[in-house]
C-alpha cells in the first residue's frame, strides 16, 4: 500500500503471474504468497497508515486583521534554510535530503515568487508530516521555536488550524500526539522517517 491505498487481489494476481513469467523466463524459482493472505495483509497494512497518516503544523497570521509581507516572509523563510520551490512551497530538509517542515500560505495557496512579490500574505502555515520525518518530537520543537521567531518578527501571532493562540496546553496535546504516532510506528516495525515509511506513505 501507499497513501493511494492497499493493492487489490486483481493488481496483486497480475504481479504474481508477472514474477512467474520472469521465473519461467529466466530459469529461476518463484514462490508466491496466496492472493487472499496477502490482500488482507496489505489492506490490514492499509489500516493501521490511515491511523498515524498525520501532519502537525501551527500558522503565523499577522496581528489585528491585517497581512504579512510577501518579501520580509521569503527573506525569513530563506535565512532558516528553507528552500523555496517552483511549486510555491518552501522546504526545509534534512542533511540527507528528506523533508522536515514545509511552509505555505494559511489557505494552501502557493506562495509563487510572483505572488510574493506583488504584495501582502494573508498567513503561513508550517507543518510536518509526521509517519516521514525521524526525530519528530525535536523537529517538532524547531517548528514552534521558528514559528515564535516569524511571529515576532512579522508582528504576528502563532495560531492553531481554529486561529485560536496556541497555548502550552495545545503544545502538550501535540507533543502527547506525536509520541503516540511514533510508538505505534516502533512497535509495527516502520520507524518514522525511515525507509519503509517513505514508501508507504509516498
Amino acid at each position: 500500500p501507499d497513501r493511494s491505498g492497499a493493492a487489490n487481489r486483481v493488481q496483486l494476481s497480475s504481479l504474481r503471474d508477472l514474477a512467474l513469467q520472469f521465473a519461467e523466463q529466466t530459469g529461476a524459482a518463484c514462490r508466491c504468497d496466496d492472493i487472499d493472505q496477502a490482500a488482507k495483509t496489505a489492506a490490514d497494512l492499509d489500516r493501521f497508515c490511515s491511523q498515524v497518516d498525520v501532519s502537525v503544523g501551527c500558522n503565523v497570521v499577522p496581528r489585528g486583521g491585517g497581512a504579512l509581507s510577501g518579501t520580509k516572509v521569503r527573506g525569513l523563510l530563506e535565512s532558516a534554510g528553507f528552500v523555496h520551490e517552483p511549486s510555491g512551497r518552501f522546504e526545509l530538509r534534512g542533511e540527507d535530503g528528506s523533508v522536515l517542515l514545509v511552509a505555505e500560505g494559511i489557505q494552501g495557496e502557493p506562495l509563487t515568487a510572483d505572488r510574493l512579490r506583488a504584495g501582502p500574505v494573508a498567513g503561513l502555515t508550517l507543518a510536518m508530516d509526521v509517519p516521514r520525518v525521524a526525530s519528530g518530537a525535536r523537529v517538532f520543537e524547531r517548528m514552534i521555536d521558528l514559528a515564535r521567531h516569524l511571529a515576532h518578527a512579522l508582528d504576528a501571532t502563532v495560531v492553531d488550524d481554529n486561529r485560536a493562540e496556541l497555548t502550552e496546553g495545545g503544545l502538550k496535546l501535540i507533543r502527547q500526539q506525536l509520541k503516540s504516532v511514533h510508538a505505534a510506528m516502533e512497535a509495527q516495525g516502520i520507524p518514522a522517517g525511515g525507509a519503509l515509511a517513505s514508501r508507504l506513505f509516498s
